[in-house]
């Protein structure tokens, strides 16, 4: 179920409650995979941006090693020739961590890269996307 927020009327500073409202998607599971090599790992799929103001991106790591996540984009729903968007977040091992995005901020297609420098010998990652309307 969508979750909705009021947006900032411009010049009151106050929320605007006139229907102008932001909704949250339900938050999607782009990612669900134990990793037992070293080496950069793609979510599974790309989240649509064309239409949204924000998303932000959990990492949940439960390897036993640490990891570093990337924020990725396009112009098409592609891994190929894709651009880093902003800094690489660490996570340390049986961590979590959140990159947030805006709007103006993005591509119209945003993935995740994962890259582990030392093999884990145990865990999985998961990445959520929660994408806001």
């Amino acid at each position: 179920m969508a979750e909705t927020f009021p947006v900032m009327s411009t010049g009151t500073g106050r929320p605007d409650y006139s229907g102008n409202l932001w909704v949250s998607l339900p938050p999607e599971e782009i990612m669900n995979q134990a990793i037992l090599a070293p080496g950069v790992f793609n979510t599974d799929s790309m989240v649509d941006f064309r239409n949204a103001k924000r998303v932000v991106f959990k990492v949940d790591n439960t390897l036993d090693q640490p990891l570093i996540m990337q924020i990725i984009g396009n112009q098409v729903e592609s891994f190929v020739q894709t651009v880093n968007i902003g800094p690489p977040v660490p996570c340390l091992a049986n961590g979590q961590t959140s990159i947030g995005l805006a709007w103006d901020d993005c591509l119209p297609w945003v993935g995740a890269t994962i890259t582990v420098a030392v093999a884990p010998t145990v865990g999985l990652v998961k990445v959520w996307d929660v994408v806001q309307e």
